[in-house]
């Protein structure tokens, strides 16, 4: 079992945490390595969106950067099964 800190927390998306100190997301891997994700900024290519581009069972999905601020801490340590 991986066990995260507490400066992780968890997304909507499974497998993708934040980490709150420096507002980065992370993929958890099959062998419990972290891998931190490329941040996207705003252009016309992909419709003036600021934040993380992310595959959730297949489909690409979009972490803005608006979400990310809501996220609040959580006081238990996150146990990744």
């Amino acid at each position: 079992m991986v066990t995260l800190p507490p400066v992780f927390v968890e997304t909507k998306l499974p497998g993708y945490f934040l980490k709150l100190d420096t507002m980065e997301i992370y993929s958890i891997k099959i062998d419990g390595v972290l891998k931190k994700i490329k941040h996207r900024k705003a252009n016309q290519w992909n419709n003036f969106r600021s934040g993380y581009q992310v595959s959730h069972q297949g489909t690409r999905r979009w972490l803005d950067d608006a979400y990310l601020k809501t996220i609040k801490p959580h006081d238990s340590v996150i146990d990744v099964k």
